[in-house]
């Protein structure tokens, strides 16, 4: 196959595994109704219990539906996974202006900006070199990465649909809460985590494969410290450079505390399972003891 042909066979591959990426930290519409259902029902809430302590009312009943308590404020897990989309995008539009202006080499748009794009090459004779730069064939890392994004989206994606309304970002409880062990959840408790989990690293895999922008031009973040000490030949090129260094080292940071608090989460959520279905729980638990890992864990 050409090698051009073999480059844009590629950048399809990155687009489609960054949609997929989006869609899986993308609440479903019935997450997002129940979430602005939650949230405003826990700010009426705590009005009404102010109103009734002031007035000497209330019956003192708990409320149905409820956040509960999971040590992070409301907003963090929803600009979190607007940060982890917007920055996947941000490499993989980087990455496809600078394939297709390698491909395409002698308009005045490829002359200007690939240079901007990899400050790390020499662009004297520009014509001859330039098609060769990001022409570069799937890589074992790339075609791993991007499978585990998309399997870890079609786990996400079934897991929206078995739980339909009961799926939130927010660890919660709602009114005619039913204990769902259908789909996915037959075969591990926590598959959603398993998805996630799946997208993250796959997504630093796919980011950081070689043949990838951020391998070529050198901004991988490990290199942060080096680069910042040494003087930038040209200041756009540097702070895009160096931008991209810190926007995929927070990426791989956060993807790590990220698994650290959901794997914390999913042992309160199944406390708080037991407390509500009691012996219908126990029977699920017996019939499913893996959380995450068929047989393993």
């Amino acid at each position: 196959m050409d090698p051009r042909l073999q480059s844009l066979f590629r950048l399809v591959i990155l687009v489609a595994a960054s949609a997929a990426h989006r869609a899986a930290c993308t609440p479903p519409p019935a997450a997002k109704d129940a979430s602005n259902v939650l949230k405003k029902g826990r700010k009426d809430g705590i009005e009404d219990e102010n109103n009734n302590k002031s007035s000497g009312g209330g019956d003192g009943d708990s409320p149905q539906e409820n956040i509960l308590h999971d040590e992070v404020p409301l907003w963090l897990p929803s600009a979190w996974l607007r940060f982890s989309k917007y920055s996947v995008w941000a490499v993989t539009l980087v990455e496809g202006a600078s394939r297709l202006m390698s491909i395409f080499p002698s308009s005045r748009l490829s002359s200007t900006l690939l240079p901007v794009l990899l400050p790390n090459h020499d662009f004297s004779g520009f014509a001859d070199s330039s098609p060769r730069v990001l022409i570069s064939p799937l890589t074992m890392s790339f075609v791993l990465g991007t499978t585990s994004v998309i399997l870890g989206w079609a786990i996400r994606k079934a897991c929206f649909d078995t739980l339909g309304r009961h799926f939130t970002f927010t660890h919660t409880t709602l009114s005619g809460h039913a204990l769902v062990t259908n789909g996915p959840y037959s075969i591990v408790r926590h598959p959603g985590y398993v998805g996630i989990f799946l997208v993250r690293a796959g997504a630093q895999g796919m980011l950081l494969s070689s043949g990838g922008w951020v391998r070529i031009a050198g901004a991988v973040p490990w290199t942060l410290c080096l680069r910042m000490t040494q003087p930038a030949s040209d200041l756009i090129g540097g702070v895009l450079f160096d931008s991209a260094k810190v926007l995929v080292a927070m990426y791989m940071a956060f993807a790590l505390s990220e698994q650290m608090f959901l794997y914390s989460r999913a042992s309160r959520e199944d406390k708080t399972l037991q407390d509500r279905f009691g012996a219908e729980w126990k029977e699920y638990r017996k019939r499913v003891p893996w959380m995450f890992i068929p047989y393993i864990m």
